[in-house]
């Protein structure tokens, strides 16, 4: 507690995808703290560890916030299920595991809009920077030795080649790689997945990290942080401005 009372150079709010990466990248300098809160807490178990028990992460609440849609006045006014991760990691909890960057289309189209530095080509760095590929890493839209471990399935279901025949007569494209030069078509999809376990950048980037900084510290749960002085002020803060 005295460490945390010495407070931060750095808070960031929300440790999912993108703030476990944050958090991590921010430590790289030993001349900083840096405080990462999660609502949600540690995101530990053993249904978020093995990829055969999705369905029961998903139905956990404690790894999952459970969020529903509105009413839906085409569906006799059903609510959909909106599963959101619920701890360190966020929703690459409870999720397929499914690396796909999306459309380099997409990004050109933000840069275009005026969104600098967010054409595929600037971004593409950073990609290849945070996978080691096990499968496409000499490509150059792919890299090697990076926090991330990815590789494409290697028990395929033998109905996927039937499923891509049938959509070869239909006029799509068989992709090696949907993550290349062209992601529109239809391809095997790789994997966030490291030793059979399920990769998340909590589990990549965060953990690995967490002794970085010996007067640093992070917390999870806003519960807990209630119970520090320091930290309080800082989750009323955030409360706050997001009122």
């Amino acid at each position: 507690m005295s460490d945390i009372a010495q407070g931060f150079d750095y808070v960031v709010v929300g440790g999912g995808t993108a703030g476990c990466v944050l958090a991590a990248r921010l430590s790289e300098d030993s001349r900083r703290t840096v405080c990462l809160l999660e609502a949600g807490g540690t995101g530990k178990s053993v249904f978020v560890d093995v990829p055969g028990t999705i369905v029961m992460a998903q139905r956990s609440a404690s790894l999952n916030w459970r969020f529903h849609s509105v009413p839906q006045l085409e569906l006799n006014g059903r609510l959909i299920s909106v599963p959101r991760g619920r701890g360190l990691g966020g929703s690459a909890l409870i999720n397929g595991m499914v690396y796909f960057r999306g459309n380099p289309r997409d990004y050109d189209a933000w840069s275009a809009a005026g969104a600098e530095g967010w054409s595929y080509r600037e971004v593409l760095p950073y990609f290849r920077r945070s996978e080691h590929n096990e499968n496409y890493g000499s490509s150059v839209y792919h890299g090697r030795g990076g926090p991330i471990k990815v590789r494409t399935v290697t028990r395929p279901n033998s109905l996927n080649f039937s499923f891509f025949e049938a959509l070869a007569g239909l006029g799509h494209t068989y992709r090696d790689d949907l993550n290349g030069a062209d992601s529109e078509g239809m391809g095997l999809r790789q994997l966030a997945i490291r030793n059979g376990r399920r990769e998340t950048t909590a589990s990549a980037l965060l953990q690995p990290v967490l002794g970085r900084q010996p007067h640093g510290a992070g917390a999870s749960g806003n519960r807990a942080c209630r119970r520090c002085d320091s930290v309080t002020p800082i989750v009323n803060a955030v409360r706050n401005r997001r009122r």
